[in-house]
């Protein structure tokens, strides 16, 4: 029984199979040459995008602004005596009101990567009003880049009582559209400047990326992998 036990090799320490590494606190490997891809000028570019972000929300505000001051003006100046009923003080306004709404659409289209999508929701829904297809306001073609067009021969050439105060109604009232402009322009006030931004889903994609790996047991992506490439 002895020369049986000392026939049995002792047991060897783990270094003799596999040299042992310390490792960080992470239990990491050492990066790769592709995750020790410099970065250098991320702060710089951070700050570049925040500020163009905050410059393009105060310019739609400036712009929203300027439009509701533009509605009260149409309003007073259409609401005084007669003002409907002036063929020609009618075909000024609507004139100028539809360069304003393409202004409008522009203004925000420029900034719609930064913009939240609900502040156009509320104008588009508001250029929904029955007053547009009454007075002649519809969307071109391509041929004028799907921009608002209005045909002036739409209107009456001489209104009677009852079309004055049908105009007089669906333009000036409170359910009429130049209020309702204006209510949507009015839109990006009731948040602060930071809420009416887009959040891109970029923001998201590392998240959701190591954590549906995770939930499906897929190997993780190289620690530095997804920042290089968003960044």
């Amino acid at each position: 029984m002895i020369a049986y036990s000392r026939s049995i090799r002792g047991i060897e320490r783990t270094e003799a199979y596999a040299r042992t590494h310390p490792v960080n606190r992470y239990a990491a490997y050492p990066l790769t040459a592709f995750e020790q891809t410099p970065i250098a000028g991320t702060q710089g570019n951070r700050k570049k995008k925040e500020e163009a972000a905050s410059q393009g929300v105060y310019s739609w505000l400036r712009e929203a602004g300027q439009g509701q001051k533009l509605l009260g003006e149409l309003l007073e100046k259409l609401g005084r005596h007669n003002g409907v009923a002036s063929k020609e003080q009618l075909e000024n306004s609507v004139h100028t009101l539809v360069d304003a709404m393409n202004r409008w659409e522009s203004a925000y289209q420029s900034r719609e990567q930064l913009l939240r999508p609900e502040i156009w929701e509320a104008m588009t829904l508001a250029m929904r009003h029955p007053a547009m297809e009454l007075l002649g306001i519809k969307r071109g073609g391509q041929e004028v880049g799907r921009r608002l067009v209005w045909d002036p021969a739409i209107l009456p050439q001489n209104p009677n009582m009852e079309e004055v105060n049908t105009l007089r109604r669906v333009l000036l009232g409170s359910e009429g559209l130049l209020m309702d402009l204006k209510r949507a322009l009015s839109y990006a006030e009731q948040y602060t400047p930071m809420q009416l931004l887009r959040q891109p889903f970029i923001h998201m994609y590392p998240y959701v990326l190591y954590y549906g790996a995770a939930q499906a047991y897929h190997p993780l992506p190289p620690r530095g992998l997804i920042m290089n490439k968003t960044v």
